[in-house]
Order: structure tokens, then sequence, then C-alpha cells
């Protein structure tokens, strides 16, 4: 795996403290995997289709 580092929002960095202290994660890193790997798969048709939105403007006006 390839280590990165994020800014979290103090919020939502005790929230996945308290999770982790209740036991329902073994640390964390797992929450925001787990979290990223979800909005990924939930979002990947949208992601993709404004990427494929942006190349067809950039394409037809040469602008962003």
């Amino acid at each position: 795996m390839t280590e990165i580092t994020v800014k979290v929002p103090n919020n939502l960095l005790s929230i996945a403290q308290k999770l982790v202290a209740d036991g329902w994660f073994l640390d964390e890193n797992e929450i925001f995997l787990l979290a990223f790997r979800n909005y990924l798969r939930t979002h990947s048709d949208e992601i993709i289709t404004s990427f494929i939105k942006e190349d067809i403007e950039w394409g037809l006006n040469g602008k962003e």
C-alpha cells in the first residue's frame, strides 16, 4: 500500500477516534480507507461523467 497524508476536519477525526475507542474499528486508517473505498464505489460514474464533460468542453471551446 501507499501512504498518503490528508487534512481532516476536527469533528470528523473526533468521530473516527470515538469509533475506534468504542471498538468498532482497529484504527482511524481503517475507517478512512473504508470511507474512501465506499465513496469511489458509489460515485465512480459521477466522477467519470464529470471528467468526460470537462474534456468535451475543452475540445469544443479550448477552455475549462
